[in-house]
């Protein structure tokens, strides 16, 4: 629909006061100002497909109160015409395309109650619309979204003066260097989010933001020590981000220094803390976190067995996340989660007998670690609801148990680098959403069950490094497998003709069989094949081309 006639036609309406026109397919960009619009106090023209610079005539709805241009091709810099509009409160415009510097002329808006610019492509240090906005008699600006853009340099010390703000989001900038101490003048804020940025110090000042609810500071190169005083009348707040950005455990440079006994002045229901040194202790100070729904300490460098205490906590999880530790011990089974939750311990140093869990876990990682015996032999009815179940590299032994089938809603299934033998049991027909299986170098032998072939959405089959055996069953249902690797087993026979329909195949490894035969000329339709490995086997023939 063309904007200028819509315009047009909605001008003829005397002393419009709103125009809401979001998500209307508009394409033209109105030339003009039509006469009745100077009364506007809000204009709504979101979602559209406006794709030119924001005009010029804008800037002349002196009335208005809230402009949301958000989520169009608008491009080009914010015109410094825009203080002009005295009265504004609310300016969107995020999800464009704009760039250029910041503003001064921003800082004017002196009315502005929040301002969202995140998702464009402005760049450049922002002390200078900070410094304008600092000189406002009384700035009211609440909210300020400027995300997911090119900002670079400090965040400057007039950041203090906005003491109304209750909204901050710098993330996914180039911000560098410190936290500037003058946040703690902030005392409004409720939110703080400046995750995927190059800052580097945090000052003990932010813990004297007692309203605030969430705090991110993820993903940045954090350094130096944290303690109580950076925390200290957070008591306010739910949800804690912090993570240092490509930190390996052995170049940690943000180390917790915590006393044994300080008790949180909050309740948090959100815990990420990831690659600091929050170890090596497990933190006593998790021990009054009742409320937590979500815990996640990534590469925390904790080197000490899970306290009893933990496992008794009267929580209900949503995630926990311990992976990448040096935790040892057992693994109970006393924690509560709440439905669809998700688990992972990945890379630690647990040990003792496969752990009987929470039944209504979906998610459950144990990958690397020392888990010891058999699978669980009723694990298809202690945890029914789970659809990804991964236990690679730990010391199972014995065979799969035949309860798996009753994991009618598993997609992921990943049992490699164990010490499992027997059989494959005939179970696939009851497993119609699996779309990952890895059985990977076990002591497996047998032949594939046939009921496999049940297996529609399947895309990743690995069973390499075992000792099965037998010709291949048909895989002609697999219209979504993309690898296949059957290495260094004794499969034999000739190499089926309907490989060659597996159009979507991108990896297929049969290294280290027995296959005899010609090498089928439909393997050359697989247009979309990287990797093609028949070496080691008894091919015959002519190499197809």
């Amino acid at each position: 629909m063309s904007a200028t006639y819509l315009l047009q036609t909605v001008s003829r309406i005397p002393s419009i006061l709103e125009l809401h026109l979001p998500s209307c397919q508009l394409s033209d960009r109105p030339l003009t100002l039509p006469f009745h619009f100077t009364s506007l106090s809000v204009l709504d023209l979101s979602n559209n497909g406006f794709k030119s610079t924001i005009p010029d005539w804008l800037f002349n709805l002196r009335s208005l109160v809230k402009l949301d241009l958000s989520n169009n091709h608008f491009h080009g810099e914010i015109p410094d015409a825009i203080s002009n509009l005295a009265f504004l409160e609310r300016l969107d415009l995020s999800g464009n395309s704009i760039g250029g510097k910041l503003s001064r002329n921003l800082g004017k808006l002196c009315n502005l109650r929040s301002m969202e610019l995140y998702d464009n492509k402005i760049f450049g240090e922002i002390v200078d619309y900070f410094d304008s906005l600092s000189e406002c008699f009384s700035n009211k600006l609440e909210t300020l979204d400027l995300g997911d853009n090119g900002v670079m340099g400090k965040l400057p010390d007039a950041l203090g003066y906005i003491k109304s703000l209750r909204f901050l989001r710098l993330s996914n900038n180039s911000l560098q260097r410190l936290l500037p101490c003058s946040i703690g003048n902030l005392k409004s804020l409720q939110k703080i989010l400046l995750g995927d940025n190059r800052m580097s110090i945090i000052p003990e000042n932010l813990g004297q933001l007692s309203k605030l609810v969430v705090l991110d500071i993820s993903e940045s190169i954090w350094e130096g020590i944290l303690t109580e005083a950076h925390l200290m009348n957070l008591s306010g707040l739910k949800k804690l981000v912090i993570s240092c950005s490509n930190q390996s455990p052995n170049n940690i440079s943000l180390v917790f220094n915590i006393s044994f006994d300080w008790i949180p002045p909050f309740k948090l229901k959100y815990l990420s803390i990831k690659s600091c040194q929050l170890g090596p202790k497990f933190p006593t100070w998790l021990q009054n976190q009742d409320e937590l729904s979500t815990l996640s300490l990534i590469n925390a460098s904790i080197s000490d067995t899970i306290p009893n205490w933990f496992w008794q906590m009267d929580v209900k999880l949503d995630m926990l996340d311990l992976s990448y530790n040096n935790i040892g011990g057992r693994v109970f089974s006393s924690l509560s989660f709440n439905k669809h939750s998700s688990m992972y311990l990945i890379s630690n140093h647990f040990d003792g007998l496969f752990p009987v869990l929470a039944s209504n876990i979906t998610t459950l990682y144990l990958s690397i670690n020392q888990f010891l015996r058999p699978i669980l032999d009723d694990i298809g009815e202690a945890m029914p609801l789970l659809s990804t179940l991964d236990f690679s590299f730990n010391s199972l032994t014995r065979s799969i148990p035949l309860s798996i089938e009753n994991l009618s809603k598993l997609t992921v299934f990943v049992i490699s680098n164990n010490k499992l033998s027997g059989q494959v049991p005939q179970l696939w027909e009851n497993l119609p959403f699996l779309e990952f299986i890895d059985t990977s170098n076990n002591s497996l032998f047998g032949t594939i069950p046939r009921s496999i072939d049940s297996l529609s959405h399947l895309q990743y089959l690995s069973i390499l490094s075992n000792n099965f055996s037998g010709e291949l069953p048909s895989f002609r249902n697999y219209f979504k497998m993309v690898n296949i690797i059957l290495s260094y087993n004794k499969f034999f026979g000739k190499l089926p003709v309907w490989i060659g329909s597996m159009t979507a195949l991108l990896i297929l490894r049969l290294k280290a069989n027995f296959f005899t035969g010609n090498i089928p000329s439909k393997l050359c339709s697989l247009s979309n094949l990287h990797i093609l490995d028949l070496s080691h086997n008894s091919f015959s023939g002519h190499i197809p081309h």
